[in-house]
């Protein structure tokens, strides 16, 4: 099934057949696939196999490995194991046929592995209840909370909507969701409305979310979408030249007050994306987060200081743990040029009570 003697390289790295082993010495680079054996079984033969166990005898010399049973999208992992001893890896997936092959990749470290493969055997398994690995594929909020739901949501907020990038996605994720969103720069939400002209679904609010209702003074950029209560501040990182246009005053709602005034019985699924303004958002939603009446929230999530007075990822989830919401993955992170993390989305559930 899994030969030996059929193998790819990736990233330069090297192989020897010795002795019916396979000593391999990779390449330096944290992730970085090294080598892989392909499954030679049929599509056909590989289903009628049905759930199996996977054991891969590895000998360790340098570095540190990670060995993974990739799915036929050649991007998640059926089963993965980092390699730190020389007993046996035993990968178990619940179907053959959707395996791929068995990769051999560095961990996390830096260090060039050096390993020998002694031996891949597969035998007969049961069916095991956990989830897919990721790998290295691309992952998606709505993905998730589509496939987590199960059933088609109803109700969106979309606060911090710019110029409605992230409304059309619920739209073609969700089309038949009723969507409120709120931006609180007068042009820009109008400009954003016009995008959505004749779908009654969509609705755009003129006004920023807060902890309270009153007005706000919005800091309005020559890129509206770092426009923020909060002012840029001076190590701030950002992309590219951005400079400030104006100062708008705008009106701030509370979201417990809107759900409530508007009568809406269940949040399917609130985003929010205000420049570090999040947790001004969540305090005005402290009704709905305390009854769980919002099911999923995703949030971006600042890492270093962008604005002045700005909240941290950290300063979201320990308020969102406190109602009652896990932290179920990352997304979209962007890096710095050192590779530093910048910012990303995080996707948080309610848990049941």
């Amino acid at each position: 099934m899994f030969q030996l003697g059929k193998f790819e390289l990736s990233n330069g790295a090297h192989a020897t057949a010795v002795n019916d082993t396979l000593s391999v010495r990779g390449t330096a680079g944290r992730w970085s696939y090294i080598v892989s054996f392909l499954n030679g079984l049929s599509v056909v033969d590989a289903a009628r196999f049905g759930p199996a166990e996977i054991r891969v005898n590895v000998s360790l010399h340098a570095g540190k490995i990670e060995i993974c049973a990739v799915g036929t999208d050649w991007k998640s992992f059926a089963d993965q194991h980092t390699f730190v001893a020389r007993e046996p890896v035993i990968l178990r997936v619940n179907n053959l046929a959707e395996v791929l092959g068995i990769v051999i990749r560095n961990a996390d470290s830096d260090d060039a592995a050096t390993f020998v493969v002694e031996r891949i055997e597969v035998s007969p398994g049961a069916i095991v209840s956990k989830p897919t690995h990721r790998g290295f594929g691309e992952k998606s909020a709505l993905a998730d909370i589509k496939r987590v739901s199960g059933s088609p949501l109803s109700t969106i907020l979309d606060v911090g909507a710019n110029v409605g990038d992230t409304t059309y996605q619920f739209v073609e994720a969700f089309p038949e969701a009723r969507i409120h969103s709120f931006e609180p720069h007068p042009t820009t939400c109008q400009h954003a409305a016009s995008r959505f002209t004749g779908n009654l679904n969509v609705s755009f609010h003129n006004a920023a979310a807060g902890s309270a209702a009153g007005f706000l003074e919005l800091n309005s950029y020559s890129n509206s979408a770092i426009n923020s209560v909060h002012a840029i501040a001076n190590s701030a990182q950002v992309d590219g030249e951005v400079s400030l246009v104006e100062t708008v005053r705008v009106p701030s709602i509370t979201l417990d007050s809107f759900v409530l005034e508007h009568s809406l019985k269940q949040i399917d699924l609130l985003k929010i994306d205000t420049q570090g303004y999040e947790v001004d958002v969540l305090r005005g939603a402290e009704s709905l987060l305390a009854t769980k009446k919002v099911s999923f929230i995703v949030a971006e999530l600042l890492f270093v200081p962008i604005y002045a007075g700005q909240c941290y990822h950290s300063d979201v989830s320990q308020l969102l743990r406190k109602f009652g919401y896990r932290l179920y993955d990352y997304y979209d992170f962007v890096y710095s040029d050192d590779g530093s993390l910048k910012w990303g989305d995080g996707l948080y559930i309610a848990e049941a009570s």
